[in-house]
């Protein structure tokens, strides 16, 4: 069960993205009554043994006294005197035994449910819409203007802006690559997108409506978050899939797995779409966790997708399936790519280069290069990399 409940937090984000809390909640629900049952169980069992124990204390307490009256006499102790000693010291050590045990098990008590109560009194994400305004039919393009976002401060330390009054306009179709050093703001501009966190000022649109008066539930069903390290639970490849819809049909998943030119890697696993993932997809390769994530992602349909790739080293072969698989998923389609390898910058419409929170190029990769700026610095140091 603790398990269960672990798993369903850590992967909170990806259940909130794909509109899945509800089916989350009642596997742990399903998992709690499973305890309960076996905690039932165990109940009855203890119930059985307890008083097999009390049998034995009451004959170990007979023999003591009958111990003590054969060699007692020669002490002058009065078989009397025996009992009533030992029957008072019973009597005061009982109570005083069950007191600290209560005392322990209250304080354990207490811990978890206070540990509980934080969990719980923390908001799993911005507030929905009060008056939901719907987004318009057809591809949708995706705006920031002048958004400022810092996070909250920790202890002593002030809250410093990831973002500085930041406008980037996306038109519908287009393909994006995000580029720039660590702590630039790529994964936080996707994190607003997806309305995972709302910005400190500024605001942000997706088919001209603020994304602030967008239903979570028409958003999550429009936009779709392929994270850098997908969350998978640990359970069979299908019922991963089935996060995204979870009424899909086998001949669904197969046609998904089709349309991303997936057949070859699906087929190369011991049970296919049934072979499990271990805990939190454990027993895949980086490169094939996206490629469970895409496939999700694919089920959706999503007018607007945002792909933060995975910064582990990803063999030949998957990095061969995972460009290709995104190809096929971003066609016609609103992409944002978080771009850690910048062979996907080099296949996007347009690149946008980030540094400390702010755009300091933007145009298509032939462009860029042309001009010897910052993202020429940053791909020649990559290809190095790549070749050593």
């Amino acid at each position: 069960m603790l398990s269960s409940v672990s798993e369903t937090v850590a992967g909170v984000e990806t259940l909130q993205a794909y509109d899945a809390i509800e089916p989350a909640l009642e596997r742990v629900q399903a998992s709690t009554k499973r305890r309960a049952k076996a905690s039932i169980r165990a109940g009855f069992l203890g119930a059985l043994l307890f008083p097999s124990g009390e049998v034995f204390s009451v004959f170990t307490v007979v023999a003591v006294v009958g111990i003590g009256v054969w060699r007692g006499e020669a002490a002058g102790l009065t078989a009397g005197s025996l009992v009533g000693f030992m029957f008072l010291t019973y009597r005061f050590l009982e109570p005083i035994a069950e007191f600290t045990e209560v005392i322990d098990q209250t304080q354990t008590a207490v811990a978890g449910l206070r540990r509980v109560l934080s969990i719980l009194d923390t908001p799993i994400g911005p507030p929905p819409a009060t008056n939901p305004v719907p987004l318009p039919a057809g591809r949708l393009g995706v705006a920031l203007h002048e958004v400022t976002f810092a996070y909250a401060p920790r202890d002593d330390e002030p809250a410093a802006n990831v973002l500085t009054a930041l406008t980037l306009t996306i038109p519908p179709g287009q393909h994006v690559a995000l580029v720039g050093e660590s702590g630039a703001g790529k994964t936080t501009i996707a994190r607003l997108v997806a309305r995972l966190a709302d910005p400190t000022k500024g605001r942000i649109t997706i088919g001209a409506v603020n994304l602030k008066h967008v239903a979570n539930d028409d958003l999550r069903k429009r936009l779709t978050v392929v994270p850098q390290e997908p969350f998978l639970f640990a359970d069979t490849i299908a019922y991963n899939l089935r996060f995204a819809k979870p009424d899909a049909t086998d001949a669904e998943l197969a046609n998904a797995v089709r349309s991303l030119e997936l057949d070859d890697w699906i087929s190369s696993l011991p049970e296919g779409l049934n072979t499990k993932v271990g805990q939190r997809g454990q027993s895949l390769a980086a490169g094939e966790r996206q490629m469970v994530a895409l496939l999700r992602a694919s089920l959706v349909n999503p007018d607007v997708l945002i792909l933060d790739e995975a910064t582990s080293s990803v063999d030949a072969l998957n990095e061969v399936r995972l460009a290709r698989a995104l190809r096929k998923l971003s066609a016609g389609r609103t992409t944002i790519s978080i771009a850690h390898r910048l062979s996907t910058a080099a296949r996007a419409d347009r690149v946008v280069v980030l540094a400390d929170g702010q755009v300091v190029e933007d145009g298509s990769h032939e462009t860029l290069m042309a001009n010897g700026g910052e993202y020429k610095r940053m791909y020649d140091a990559w290809l190095t990399a790549t070749k050593a």
